[in-house]
């Protein structure tokens, strides 16, 4: 379930989600090179919070495109793609597990369909984010991600 919106911290565009016991940040910041980059984990607070940091040229403002392989905000000009075979973007997690990362898009993680963030370890994967609806907001430079 998402927290909250999609929120700005100076020029990066910050996700929140969480379960009832996992909350996950997103931290989206523009890849003025041009590179789409990947989620990189940036700490484990505790076993409940895991924090990631994304370079990507996605997260920079540009024109919106007429494409169903994305979604995007008119109002900003923000827009994200999705992975085409709509698996989402797997990193590595902490201690040797993974971690993939629906963005616009949600992804099935074990028996969940409808899951935006999986956390798999030892062939037992958890959901860690789902959404039903999600939002798309800019400001100060910074383009948030919000799920709902």
């Amino acid at each position: 379930e998402i927290v909250g919106t999609l929120t700005t911290d100076k020029e990066s565009l910050v996700l929140q989600y969480q379960t009832k016991t996992i909350r996950t940040i997103i931290t989206f910041t523009c890849n003025h090179q041009g590179q789409t980059g990947e989620p990189k984990l940036s700490s484990l607070v505790t076993n409940r919070l895991y924090s990631f940091i994304w370079e990507t040229k996605e997260a920079c403002r540009i024109e919106p495109k007429n494409d169903e392989s994305g979604c995007h905000d008119k109002d900003t000009r923000i827009y994200l793609l999705k992975t085409p075979d709509k698996k989402g973007y797997t990193i590595p997690g902490p201690d040797g597990g993974s971690i993939t990362l629906g963005i616009c898009q949600n992804i099935t993680c074990g028996n969940e369909k409808a899951s935006t963030a999986c956390f798999i370890k030892n062939g037992v994967a958890v959901s860690i984010g789902r959404s039903a609806k999600s939002t798309l907001e800019h400001g100060s430079n910074v383009n948030t991600l919000t799920y709902r």
